[in-house]
This record gives C-alpha cells, structure tokens and sequence, in this order.
C-alpha cells in the first residue's frame, strides 16, 4: 500500500521520469516514426493515391510534435529562445491537428459516409488557422486555446462512434477503436495543458506511447488496404484479359469497320473504310455519334432502340444499323459491342464493330417470304375449288333470270336487268381472284420449258403494257447485250411476272413530273443472268420492302388485291430463277435471276 501509494506521488509530482529519460524515448519513438514514414513514402510514390500522401503529412506533424514538446533539439542555440519555442509549439499542435483530420476525413470517406461531420470537421480547421492569426498579435492567449484542438477532435469522434453503432455503419468498430486512442493520448494530454501549460513528463510518455499505436493501427489499416488494392488490379487485370479476349472474338466476326466512343457516346475513332463504303470523305466530313451513319429513311425505331443499348452502358450485339450511300444505295449493318473500364472499374465508352449483313438481310428475307408464299399456294387450291363451284351457280342463276321471258312483265324491268349485270360483273371480278390464287398453287403442267432470251420475254410483255405505257407517257430505256444469253424458262409464266412489275412501275411514276422506267439486261458472274425493272417513282420505305411479296400486300389502298407480286414470286421461282427487290438501290428496282442455259 506505502509503496503504491509513493508511485502515484511520483507520477502527480512529475518526478517518474526525467528530462533526459523522456528525451530518449521520444529518441526512439522517433525512429520508430521514422522508418514508418519512409515505408510510406515509398507506398505513396509507388500507388500514387491521396490517402498515402496525407499519411506521410500527419507522420511528419507528429515527429515535429514530439521534437518539440521533448526538447530533444533544446542545446540547439535557436531553442533557447523562449518565442522561438513557444512559436514551435503552437505550430506543431495546429499541424498534428490539421494532418489527422485531414487524414481520417478522406481514410473513413466521411465525406460519403457522415456529410454533416465531414463538413464540421472542414469547417472546424478554420480555428487552427485562427490560432496562427492569433499568435502574431497575442501569443499568450493562442498558446492557451490551442488546448481546446485536443477536446474537440476526441468528442467528434465520440459522437460519429454512436451514430455508427446506432446506424450499424460498416466502419463502426474502426471509428471505436480510433476514439480509444484519441482518448488514451489527445484528451488526456488536453488535460494536462488546462491546468499546467508545462507538459508533465508522464504524459508525454503517454502521449508518444499513443502515437505509435496510432501509426500501427493506421499503417495495418493501409496496408490491408494495400492488399485490397492490389487484389482489385488483379481483377481488373483480368477483366482486361476477358476483354481482350471479347474483342478479339469481335475480330474474327467482321473486319468491316471497327469504331470508339467516350464515355458520352460520342466517336473518337472509326475506321476509314465506314466512309469507303458510304462513299464519304472523312478528310471533308466526320461521323460525330453512331447515330450519324443511319440513313434519313431508316426507321426512327432502330434508332431509338440503339440509344437505349447503349445508355445500359454493357456489352451489346447484333443491334440493326440501315445506312445509305451517296448512290442512294442501303447497306445493312449489325452493330457489336463491348464496354471499356478503367483501372477503377468506371465505364468509359465502347470499342466495337459494324458487320455488314446486307446480302445475309436479304437472304433471310427470302426465306421468310418463300415459306409465306408456299403456305398461301397450299391454301389457294383447295379455297379457288370451293369459291368456283358456288360461283358457277351464281352466274347459271343470273344468266337464267336475264334469259327468262316472264322479266317484260316487271314494271321495273331495266333496273332488274341492271342490277343482274352488276352482280356478274362482280362475279367475274371474284372469278379473277380465285385464277390468281389458282395461279399461285398450279404448276402448269400444260406449259413447258423452253430456251430463249429474255429480251424476247421483255418485248412480248412491253406489247401488253404498250396502251398503259402509251397513255401515261412514260419513257422507257432498255439497256439489252448484243450477245445476250439463253435461259430456260415457262416463257408464259415469266412474261406474266414481267407484266405485272411493269405494271407496278407505271403506278408508282403516276404522280412523276417525267415518269421513267430503266430496263436493263446484264450477265452476272459466269453463270447468272439478270434482267432489272427500275423505276423513278415513289421508293418503297425500307421497313415495308420486307413485306412486298406477302400475299395481298399493297401500298394502294383498296386499288389492286396485291398479289402481283406474289404470284410474280411465284412464276419467278416455278422456273428455277430468283426475284427480289435490289437492296442496295433507293430506287424501286426489282431484279430477277435465272441461270444460263449451259450452266
């Protein structure tokens, strides 16, 4: 009991340590600090990042603080001046204070986590600054408040631990532990310099004890850090290497043109060969957005539908692009993508690819419409049989009641027989259908296959246009080869397919200032031959060109029962040829391809 109570005399009478024994423990604590600092001022250089350098900042406020109040540098001549030391000390409190809030205001992310207290904090630093203001006019009073830093900081992080707890923040536990070694050392030293401006020994060593478990605490704390970092570059090594790997699958679909965007989706490369196909100068005119490329009569839903895409800010592909180029002619594209991600994982644009697919669009339109088609025919024979045995009928019926003599004996005679002559009339109007459907599902046994030229099947065809041609005055230019190749064909059938696309030309230049029709007949590769039906009228809008050849499909209202072209299809495909609207065109231009006779 005499001997414990004789060891808390010493320590209240400053008499447990001397000033030379607390002088080199301050010597060896700052060593300690010291190889800390140089640790993490190679940290700092090597990840370049904030927290490292506010740490080395709070590591040197706090080896200027324990130079200062140890007097370790107290032989020094410049310490024995009373203003010089009582300048220093105020310097290092204010520094020590400033470097920790500092520190732990970016190290907790208080900013993000407690707004409020981040901006306390914030503003509180303007008192310190006051305190420097304040020593030049009267020293005295500042080296007194200068105590209220070290109340001050403790209760903050006092009130943030309660808040955290009663929140469950995730960072609870750290704002706990750091609040028991604010309290070990800043408070306890707060109240030593309340009651005696001359710091007692025993709370230096406190305090200089309390400094090193701060700078473990927070190295350990960086240093898990640390390794979270670097386990974050690891995976964002990795989703490099998926990346790369991603778009270098991207370059073995296409090499048709590769693009980059910002994260604003606005272009900071696209290959020259985008302008090479739409016939554009890049030197003279730049694609600023993907959006750019789409021609003024694609459908505004594809548009619309690519903006959405790529403001999910993900990897994308097979999106629909129709552009135009300066011949008017359309190239489909399918739009593939991948996103780019810095080293912090934020989205910063997409690198990707355009593939054209005009060929494969219209390939799979064919098939469609061919299965369309086929369906129809299926239908056609069984429901032309069952219209035609009613109808026949129909008109015996008619033909009967017109025939009939008893008819002079009605007082409205002329209006009957009227009437009767409407309806067959009508009924010959049915009777058409029902042969074109017929047409669609027969296979004209009774015709045969013969050779000749097409431009036999064109001038035969011209004959049964010429009044319509002849009427509406419409320039026709046939562009014919002086060697021209034979096919073989149902030469009935093809003129009939001939027929109906002129007639469909003349309909569509009705409303031309001066309607034209090309025809041209040309050899395409060494075994296809073609004959081309273009006119200058009204184009048909892209997003219906996949639906021309549908049965009763029209662009003239109640006009035509639309099958000309389907039935055209059909004939076409009967013998062995291909009839398709040309893709590439902004004008109507309906192709049809046959073989030549030697292949």
């Amino acid at each position: 009991m005499v001997e414990s109570s004789f060891f808390l005399n010493r320590i209240l009478t400053n008499d447990f340590f001397s000033g030379e024994q607390i002088a080199t423990y301050a010597i060896f604590i700052f060593g300690i600090l010291l190889v800390f600092l140089v640790y993490s001022i190679v940290f700092s250089v090597y990840f370049k990042r904030k927290n490292y350098y506010l740490y080395n900042f709070y590591l040197l406020s706090v080896i200027y603080f324990i130079l200062t109040t140890a007097e370790v540098a107290k032989n020094f001549y410049i310490y024995k001046s009373e203003l010089f030391y009582t300048v220093n000390f105020i310097l290092s409190h204010i520094l020590l204070f400033i470097s920790i809030s500092l520190f732990l205001n970016n190290s907790l992310k208080l900013r993000k986590n407690m707004p409020k207290v981040s901006k306390f904090i914030f503003y509180f630093m303007a008192y310190p600054c006051f305190l420097v203001l304040l020593s030049i006019f009267n020293l005295q009073l500042a080296n007194i408040l200068v105590v209220y830093l070290f109340r001050v900081f403790p209760l903050v992080f006092f009130i943030i631990t309660l808040i955290s707890f009663k929140y469950e923040n995730i960072f609870a536990k750290d704002y706990l532990k750091i609040l028991l070694l604010l309290l070990l050392s800043y408070f306890i030293y707060s109240i030593n310099l309340t009651y005696d401006l001359q710091v007692k020994n025993i709370y230096k060593f406190v305090l200089y004890t309390s400094f090193v478990f701060e700078v473990i605490y927070y190295s350990f704390a960086l240093a898990n850090k640390i390794r979270k970092y670097s386990e974050d570059i690891k995976l964002l090594e990795r989703k490099a290497v998926l990346q790369d790997i991603k778009f270098h699958d991207l370059l073995d679909v296409t090499f048709d043109c590769f693009w980059e965007t910002d994260k604003s989706g606005n272009l900071v490369y696209i290959s020259k060969k985008i302008y090479e196909k739409l016939g554009k100068n890049n030197e003279n005119f730049k694609f600023l957005k993907l959006e750019q490329l789409f021609s003024s009569n694609a459908p505004n839903e594809l548009k619309i539908h690519l903006r959405a895409v790529m403001n999910k800010r993900k990897s994308f592909k097979n999106i629909d692009l129709v552009s135009e180029n300066k011949e008017g002619q359309f190239i489909w594209f399918k739009i593939n993508a991948i996103e780019k991600i810095d080293n912090n994982g934020y989205f910063q644009g997409y690198i990707g690819a355009l593939i054209d697919e005009t060929v494969d669009k219209y390939k799979q339109e064919e098939k469609f419409l061919e299965s369309n088609i086929q369906s129809l025919a299926r239908m056609a024979g069984s429901v032309a049989h069952e219209i035609n045995n009613p109808l026949a009928y129909i008109f015996l019926g008619i033909d009967s009641i017109i025939n009939n003599n008893e008819i002079e004996k009605l007082s409205n005679k002329e209006k009957v027989i009227h009437t009767l002559v409407e309806m067959k009339k009508k009924g010959l109007k049915i009777s058409q259908i029902v042969a074109k459907l017929k047409g669609l599902s027969l296979q004209s046994n009774d015709l045969i296959k013969a050779d000749c030229k097409l431009s036999n099947v064109l001038n035969t065809a011209l004959k049964f246009c010429e009044n319509e041609l002849n009427t509406t005055k419409i320039k026709v230019e046939m562009t014919i080869p002086e060697s021209e190749e034979l096919v073989t064909i149902k030469k009935e059938e093809i003129t009939k397919a001939v027929v109906n696309l002129i007639h469909n030309a003349i309909e569509a230049t009705e409303n031309i200032t001066d309607p034209c029709i090309k025809i041209t007949i040309y050899a395409e590769g060494n075994s296809d031959i073609i004959l081309s039906i273009m006119d200058n009228g009204t184009p048909i809008p892209i997003d219906k060109r996949v639906s021309i050849f549908e049965p009763f499909y029209t662009t003239k209202d109640f006009k035509n029962l639309g099958l000309g072209l389907t039935q055209s299809y059909q004939f076409v495909r009967r013998n062995g040829g291909n009839l398709y609207l040309d893709p590439s065109s902004s004008n109507t231009n309906f192709l049809m391809k046959f073989k030549r006779k030697d292949n």
